[in-house]
């Protein structure tokens, strides 16, 4: 069974009722996720549904977008439910981090069995910067990335030249 849940004020006065699935369970940029009846939406921290449960399903918002999920495609919408990303991306994607977002699209062997995602990144307007072609990809390093691929991880910059060959516990400085 699905725990539903809800949330009040500090007086006790019911700002969100107790019909929904709290996705996550915490603000991000003022708003957070809901599920109810197997579609999500937004709402802020006065109990309002700011943005429809429409979605298949949905990231949290940072940097302004959220990644959300629509007939099978994920793409982004800002704070007032506007889409700025159309949905194009088949996987799956994470929320922005200076600047870019990660997408993974499923690999299958022979016999349609899944046996990973191939990771690349996109910018906040949509356009493909790392193609999706690495066994992981972390945005978050100003124009650069760390991406795994043949057991290796590399700090590598937009145009995929190797920056740095990084021991499997490092990570630059942010």
């Amino acid at each position: 069974m699905i725990e539903k849940k809800g949330f009040a004020d500090k007086y006790g006065n019911i700002l969100l009722p107790t019909e929904y699935r709290e996705d996550y369970e915490q603000f991000s940029e003022g708003l957070m996720v809901l599920e109810k009846d197997k579609k999500f939406g937004f709402t802020n921290t006065m109990g309002q549904i700011v943005i429809p449960l429409i979605y298949d399903e949905a990231g949290k918002f940072n940097e302004g977008l959220a990644p959300v999920l629509k007939n099978g495609k994920w793409g982004f919408i800002n704070s007032k439910g506007e889409t700025i990303i159309d949905f194009k991306f088949v996987g799956v994607v994470t929320s922005f981090q200076n600047g870019f977002a990660s997408y993974g699209k499923r690999n299958f062997s022979s016999g349609a069995h899944y046996t990973s995602d191939l990771w690349g990144a996109i910018d906040k307007k949509g356009n493909i910067v790392i193609k999706n072609k690495y066994n992981n990809v972390t945005t978050g390093y100003n124009e650069n990335f760390v991406v795994e691929i043949d057991g290796k991880k590399l700090l590598i910059d937009r145009n995929e030249n190797v920056i740095a060959i990084l021991k499997y516990e490092e990570r630059p400085v942010q």
